[in-house]
């Protein structure tokens, strides 16, 4: 089983992996005490423990309101709006704006 952990709170930004298997436990970690850019240190810094852990991922899944960061590193999308989950997006065929109007509830209104 592995775990992936995030925190990016107050004035540090940190991502951890677990790795427990067959009675063993290893973790991967990486912290940088910062005030401001946490969004965008974030995601290479899963990329790194996840590589460090050696683990081929198969899905991850990112929760983010910064567009152009999920636009940038995932494959796919989908949108989440008033507890509901809409569509899943190849990122080649969708674009910010598209996607601010399914996140607001605007996109049949248009």
């Amino acid at each position: 089983m592995n775990i992936l952990a995030l925190d990016t709170s107050m004035g540090a930004c940190s991502a951890a992996v677990l790795c427990a298997s067959d009675g063993t436990r290893t973790l991967h970690a990486r912290q940088v005490e910062m005030r401001r850019g946490h969004a965008e240190a974030l995601m290479p810094m899963v990329q790194a423990v996840i590589a460090e852990a050696g683990i081929e991922p198969r899905g991850i899944l990112i929760v983010s309101s910064y567009l152009p960061e999920l636009l940038g590193i995932c494959d796919r999308i989908a949108v989440m709006c008033r507890g509901h989950l809409g569509r899943c997006h190849d990122v080649a065929h969708v674009d910010e704006h598209q996607l601010m109007l399914e996140a607001t509830g605007a996109e049949g209104l248009v």
